[in-house]
């Protein structure tokens, strides 16, 4: 399904529609609703399963995952693997 497709059918998953699940808006309340699963349909066309729900920060637990988030770059390049499967930029992006 492509961005014009979930946009007609109310949703907003998008790249930049699903900025605000990680951060990217500073909001202690946060507010969603809408399709979360897409199905082709052969009789009708599309099925959606739905979801709604409300987040209300906690400003404690989401200083102690700050912290965590600030050192994640660390831990990924500590990892037991080969560095060619590391992250080599993880940064703020990373959804905690």
């Amino acid at each position: 399904m492509d961005e014009a497709e979930v946009l007609a059918f109310g949703g907003r998953h998008t790249a930049a529609g699903q900025d605000h699940r990680h951060g990217a808006l500073d909001a202690p309340l946060d507010i969603t609703i809408g399709p979360y699963e897409t199905y082709n349909d052969e009789l009708f066309g599309y099925k959606a399963g739905f979801e709604a729900y409300i987040t209300i920060r906690d400003e404690e637990e989401t200083n102690k995952l700050k912290t965590v988030a600030a050192h994640l770059q660390e831990v990924e390049n500590s990892l037991p693997i080969d560095a060619k499967y590391r992250n080599p930029k993880l940064g703020a992006s990373a959804p905690i």
